[in-house]
Order: structure tokens, then C-alpha cells, then sequence
């Protein structure tokens, strides 16, 4: 114990009495780490606020999944810029989104509005 003592009071005063191993007392230590995000971190800042698509978009979305199988959800959430779960819930419908034609008025829209019964 007490070479402990003695090794740690001579490596102290060796260390603090030269210049080299000493800052000055108005340096101030700081390490700027670049970001690094995760691919759950993009879903969770891509999901901040409400997006809606097209029904093209969704078609392209289904029509997108039915060509290459192995695309998963979370990226075509990342393309489209919606959360997994729209991507989920579009995937579900795909029949009723394939069915739609382009051309029709239906395809601009972006949410069916209900029509209330007086």
C-alpha cells in the first residue's frame, strides 16, 4: 500500500511540475462527435409530424412491395417519408389502392371525406 502511495505522489509531481503535461486554466476541453442515426433514429425524426399521401402514392407504394418482395417497410417509409406504421396500413389495403385508376378524380385525393347524415 504504501508503494502505491509513493509511486502515485512521484508520478504526480513529475507530471505537474513540467510544462508539457499542463494546460492553461483557460482551456476548456471539448469534443464535437459527428451524429450518427440510427435507422430507428430517421424513422423517429421522419415520424415528428402528420403526413398524408396521394392514392397514387399509395398505389406506387403497393405496386413498389408486389415487384421486389425483399424492400422492407422501413424503407419505403424512409422514401416516402411517413411513418412505418401508414406504410403498414397501406400494405394491408393493397387490393383497394391497386384497383383505383390514375386517371379518375379519386386519385388526387388524400383522405376520403365522410359525409355526414343530417
Amino acid at each position: 500500500m504504501a508503494l502505491i502511495y509513493v509511486l502515485h505522489t512521484f508520478l504526480y509531481t513529475l507530471l505537474s511540475s513540467t510544462s508539457l503535461y499542463t494546460l492553461p486554466s483557460s482551456t476548456s476541453l471539448s469534443i464535437n462527435m459527428p451524429k450518427v442515426l440510427t435507422l430507428k433514429k430517421q424513422l423517429k425524426e421522419v415520424s415528428q409530424k402528420r403526413k398524408s399521401l396521394t392514392v397514387v402514392q399509395k398505389k406506387e407504394v403497393c405496386q413498389k412491395k408486389l415487384s421486389t418482395s425483399s424492400i422492407k417497410q422501413k424503407e419505403l417509409a424512409i422514401e416516402y417519408d411517413v411513418s412505418k406504421g401508414m406504410i403498414s396500413d397501406i400494405l394491408k389495403e393493397k387490393d383497394r389502392w391497386l384497383a383505383i385508376d390514375i386517371d379518375s378524380y379519386q386519385a388526387g385525393l388524400k383522405r376520403k371525406k365522410k359525409l355526414h347524415f343530417p
